[in-house]
């Protein structure tokens, strides 16, 4: 990020891939540039493909008074807006929030943990219903092969997550308690995967 030189970042996973057009597909169309544009995931699998479903319509936007909304579906699994990747991300927002992905978490939920930060301090954003990432699955990756250190730093992740929505006084009371209720669902949806996978 900080040798980036462009409005828009983006981030891909190494053994992932983007569409030819997924620049062209999510960069904004008139002068209101969005602080986030999300695009659609899709996960590739050795012999098929898994389309991911959203709870958005093509061109639906978000701004600062949307702000809890949009962070309740970052913590709603079915959302798919919880990855890093996917999307592109102004900049200037980034450096000017100090948003960056936390190295203490590599290998956990640390994408949801930076959309987290990432999504209390944007202005807006918008959704394209557009499929441009390739989230490709391998059954021998770092995500999927079940460990105790990936499992403890998955918690550390959540852990994080309710700090900050502790902590943040912009957040009012009632916002927090249904921000918790999401949070609390989640978390379930992650430990059980993790004693599944144990």
């Amino acid at each position: 990020v900080l040798r980036a030189t462009g409005q828009y970042i983006t981030f891909v996973d190494p053994d992932d891939w983007i569409s030819a057009t997924f620049i062209e597909s999510l960069y904004p169309r008139d002068s209101n540039f969005p602080d986030v544009v999300l695009g659609k995931i899709q996960k590739d699998y050795p012999k098929k493909q898994f389309f991911y479903s959203y709870p958005f319509s093509n061109g639906e936007r978000f701004d600062s008074n949307d702000r809890v909304e949009l962070l309740k579906h970052l913590l709603d699994y079915d959302s798919h807006i919880y990855d890093a990747p996917g999307k592109i991300i102004r900049r200037d927002v980034i450096l000017k929030y100090q948003i960056f992905h936390d190295p203490k978490l590599s290998q956990g939920a640390e994408g949801l943990e930076f959309n987290f930060r990432l999504f209390l301090n944007i202005s807006n954003c918008v959704f394209e219903d557009k499929f441009v990432y390739h989230y490709c699955y391998t059954q021998d990756s770092i995500t999927t092969t079940p460990s105790e250190k990936n499992d403890k730093l998955i918690v550390a992740c959540f852990m994080k997550i309710y700090h900050e929505i502790e902590s943040d006084p912009s957040i009012k009371e009632e916002e927090k308690a249904d921000l918790k209720k999401c949070w609390v669902s989640r978390l379930n949806i992650a430990v059980s995967a993790i004693l599944i996978g144990s």
